[in-house]
């Protein structure tokens, strides 16, 4: 498999495809690729295009908290340095498209309009460990503790396999994207993969402001980048559940 790349300073450096018969009438395609910031600066607001052969892989790209430089809220940037996961999903690959000859093109799709400032006092991770988890498989738990009140936590884990190549997303939502107050603890657990892993990349993500960005709905209006961003998210829902 060869790659096409636009002109662009993310260079990915690892990418791992899955492909699961999941009982529905078509596979369900997973890709994992994960991609280094070599340029200079920040970019950010990342709406990737990705096709395997010509067919579109629909998925966005995970990075470190960041926040948005001109306007109180956050949002997914890479500083220079800075390595992020795209997690892309399609229902119309097969394993024909695993040939050599085959084509990955892939387009960050990054912003250069705006610059992000990396969040700083991540709340702290205590404790984490891999075990069996309640949603079924093998997941991280843990206890959150945050150093100050933040508001829709989110802890996004992907775990590695015994290559060091990403297999899957995990996700894990301590007390549901409410407030976490300042010195309070949060036990957490993700959801499960197949196997269990010793070897994974994490992101958390917070807002500092109950009123600041999107998801907390913030009067301001919504910029394209974020519809664009949210109807992707939708679309991956709905892959996801097609049988």
């Amino acid at each position: 498999m060869s790659w096409l790349l636009a002109s662009s300073p993310l260079t990915p450096i690892s990418a791992t495809f899955v492909l699961t018969n999941d009982g529905g009438t078509r596979p369900f395609f997973e890709l994992f690729i994960e991609v280094r910031n070599d340029g200079t600066r920040s970019y950010c607001d990342f709406v990737p295009a990705v096709e395997l052969d010509g067919v579109d892989i629909i998925g966005l790209i995970d990075t470190p908290p960041h926040r948005d430089s001109d306007f109180d809220f956050n949002n997914d940037c890479l500083s220079p340095g800075d390595v992020g996961v795209m997690r892309g999903v399609s229902r119309d690959v097969t394993e024909a498209n695993f040939g050599s000859g085959s084509l990955l093109s892939f387009d960050a799709g990054e912003s250069t309009f705006s610059e992000g400032i990396p969040l700083t006092a991540q709340p702290t991770l205590q404790g984490e460990r891999v075990e069996a988890v309640p949603d079924g498989g093998f997941g991280l738990v843990g206890t959150v503790l945050p150093h100050r009140s933040i508001y829709n936590y989110a802890l996004l884990v992907y775990p590695r396999d015994s290559r060091g190549l990403l297999v899957d997303e995990l996700q894990a939502y301590p007390n549901e994207l409410e407030t976490l107050p300042a010195g309070s603890r949060w036990d957490f657990a993700t959801d499960g993969t197949e196997c269990t892993f010793a070897m994974d990349r994490r992101f958390q993500s917070w807002i500092d402001s109950p009123t600041s960005g999107f998801l907390a709905g913030s009067p301001r209006e919504p910029r394209a980048v974020d519809v664009r961003q949210l109807a992707v998210r939708e679309r991956v829902r709905e892959l996801q559940g097609a049988r």
